[in-house]
């Protein structure tokens, strides 16, 4: 979307993302984690040969800033969840 917004066609974009975890917390098997411990992103982007210096940085700099999944990830937002259960009758 920053790309789009300052005019910029991608010529590829390719996002890798890796977590760590222990699976032992999910199963109950200990005093372990339970969910993500670490995250890492990784994001490469091709732009057309014409978009150089400041105008190159200031879309680096942007996409960094207003990626609303990496805000997220790094400040946390309260989570509402609900479960519930139910029995079919025989």
């Amino acid at each position: 979307m920053v790309a789009a917004n300052m005019g910029i066609e991608l010529e590829s974009l390719e996002v890798d993302i890796e977590a760590d975890w222990d699976a032992r917390g999910t199963l109950a098997m200990g005093d372990y984690p339970i969910g993500l411990t670490a995250i890492r992103c990784t994001t490469r982007v091709t732009i057309p040969h014409d978009v150089k210096g400041d105008r190159a940085d200031r879309l680096l700099r942007s996409a960094e800033k207003y990626c609303v999944v990496l805000n997220t990830l790094r400040n946390g937002v309260p989570v509402e969840s609900t479960f519930s259960l139910r029995q079919l009758e025989v």
